[in-house]
């Protein structure tokens, strides 16, 4: 498609494209299943490969961080909740690295996490992939975009 990616990618960068993709996910609703949320405007979202990351308010929407090994406890106190993970294997992606690829592959996936008292009635607790959306992130005119790469639903629904 001709885009070019920067050589290399500081930490502005990063946080810009991680804004650019949440943007879409959450103003935009191309996350799927969007009305799982119970509220709309204030997100969670796994602290996972974003220890480091600044996350601005998107409009009105805000995002609290939340470290991985909390949900868990988190669900069995308040009840069943959707968070957010991001997540991108491309070394372009990586804070100070170089890479010759023309875009970067930024996936946000919704999840959602199941009480634990689930288990005694033999459903399923613990985490659990509701869908993701890939963006293709490059950088043109000066700017990151961002565009729809795929879109995947679980074919197992919400339990």
């Amino acid at each position: 498609m001709g885009f070019t990616c920067k050589k290399e990618i500081t930490k502005d960068d990063r946080s810009e494209i991680i804004q650019i993709c949440l943007t879409k996910s959450v103003s935009e609703r191309t996350l799927p299943k969007y009305f799982l949320f119970s509220d709309s405007v204030n997100y969670l979202i796994s602290s996972e490969n974003i220890e480091n990351d600044t996350l601005l308010p998107i409009l009105d929407f805000t995002f609290q961080k939340i470290a991985p090994d909390k949900l868990q406890a988190r669900a069995d106190s308040i009840g069943d909740f959707s968070y957010l993970t991001i997540f991108s294997n491309y070394p372009c992606f990586i804070e100070d690295s170089k890479s010759d690829d023309d875009t970067i592959r930024v996936t946000v996936t919704h999840r959602r996490v199941f009480t634990e008292n689930r288990k005694d009635y033999g459903a399923y607790y613990g985490w659990y992939c509701i869908g993701c959306v890939s963006y293709n992130v490059y950088y043109k005119n000066n700017k990151w975009n961002a565009e729809i790469g795929s879109v995947i639903v679980s074919r197992y629904g919400y339990m």
